[in-house]
């Protein structure tokens, strides 16, 4: 790949970077809308605390650890230790909003024979969070405060780079089922007809499916892991053939 191609392969990086932000912003301010417009908005009372619940599992499990991973691609050039630092707090804050969401959903006053964790939206969910949790305390004491040896390191990083990948997956696809599960229970036969909230309800599913897509992509292109490398080679031969 010579100089021109790196280029325009950065440019088409970060144009899918962008559309990135901007799918994942649009699906955060849907479900607020949704929250607000169709399911009675936010606040503390009994009746509108599970509101919290798709917003800030929104905002967690997809939009802030989708931007996690992204992390080492889009800022390469910046130091490592910054960088590390930078992207174990990205994920922190992503997992306290998770934990956030889920707890609502258990402080929400019970409704006589209410099952929880039965679909499989619930079941996703709480194989995100148990890998999320594990992920980051392995995570926060091998790389953040260097418990284990180097050795030790070089070998949990691809482990730590597919659990990653995996937890957001995860995450992506409890979402999706989510709005879905929703949106079968809130509009029963309705759905069907694709009314204002059904038609609100799939284009959320689109906008996280389409994210999810474009995380993974940017995130696992080999073309896009050499691009430092190739960037630090070709900026050499070039200091070279100057001098």
């Amino acid at each position: 790949m010579d100089a021109e191609n790196v280029e325009k392969f950065d440019i088409f990086f970060l144009g899918l970077f962008l559309a990135a932000q901007v799918i994942g912003v649009l699906s955060l301010l849907l479900v607020s809308y949704w929250c607000i417009s169709f399911a009675g908005g936010f606040g503390l009372s009994a009746g509108l605390l599970f509101q919290w619940h798709p917003l800030f599992a929104t905002i967690g499990m997809v939009y802030l650890l989708g931007n996690a991973i992204l992390m080492f691609r889009i800022f390469h050039s910046q130091p490592k230790h910054t960088l590390k630092r930078i992207h174990a707090a990205v994920n922190i804050v992503g997992l306290v909003f998770t934990m956030v969401a889920v707890l609502v959903v258990f402080l929400r006053p019970h409704r006589s024979g209410k099952v929880y964790l039965y679909s499989m939206h619930g079941w996703l969910g709480l194989l995100a969070i148990i890998l999320y949790v594990l992920q980051a305390v392995v995570s926060v004491a091998a790389f953040l405060l260097d418990a284990v040896s180097n050795q030790m390191k070089i070998c949990l990083i691809p482990v730590h780079i597919y659990l990653g990948h995996a937890i957001f997956i995860l995450g992506i696809g409890a979402a999706v089922t989510g709005v879905n599960e929703t949106a079968i229970f809130k509009l029963k036969m309705s759905y069907s007809k694709l009314g204002n909230e059904a038609i609100l309800f799939n284009c959320i599913g689109i906008l996280f499916t389409f994210f999810g897509l474009i995380v993974v992509y940017l995130s696992t292109n080999i073309h896009n892991k050499k691009l430092p490398l190739l960037q630090n080679s070709l900026q050499l031969r070039n200091t070279l053939s100057i001098t």
